[in-house]
């Protein structure tokens, strides 16, 4: 799962295990009604949401992560 995750170039679908693995394993860096931000450390960010009891995931660039960042008023780690 960590893989497809990395490797994809846009949002993959995902378990709802995994997403609950995520969310309870730091807290998260961000998270906001069905968006959460998750990262071990400094590193990019990886995006998680559900939606209609689907869930999914993205793993963001550093680029993105310090957008992603200043849009939610967060500090993002580099």
């Amino acid at each position: 799962m960590m893989n497809r995750i990395e490797s994809a170039s846009g949002p993959v679908e995902i378990d709802e295990k995994t997403y609950w693995y995520f969310l309870e394993t730091l807290p998260p860096r961000f998270m906001r009604e069905n968006y959460f931000c998750f990262a071990e450390g400094s590193e990019p960010y990886r995006l998680f949401w559900e939606r209609d009891g689907r869930y999914f995931a993205r793993h963001l660039d550093w680029q993105q992560t310090k957008n992603f960042g200043r849009l939610a008023g967060i500090r993002a780690y580099q």
